[in-house]
């Protein structure tokens, strides 16, 4: 399950994906989503168990961008 907020949709496609923070980088990953409960997606492809995602500011970040994490 990830935050719907996390879930972004590719222009002129049904592709969805995230970003998952790898050695201080943003990395796009495509997923595949099931149910919409609540607030989240369930995440049937795409992304692993443990995998950091981004949450908020994602809409702004592109591949390989540098990121600093702030909680």
């Amino acid at each position: 399950m990830v935050p719907d907020a996390a879930v972004m949709k590719q222009t002129g496609s049904n592709d969805r994906h995230v970003f998952v923070i790898k050695d201080g980088k943003a990395e796009k990953k495509v997923i595949t989503i099931g149910q919409h409960l609540g607030t989240n997606y369930e995440v049937i492809s795409g992304v692993e168990v443990g995998d950091e995602i981004v949450v908020a500011g994602a809409s702004r970040l592109s591949d390989n961008q540098e990121v600093e994490i702030v909680e």
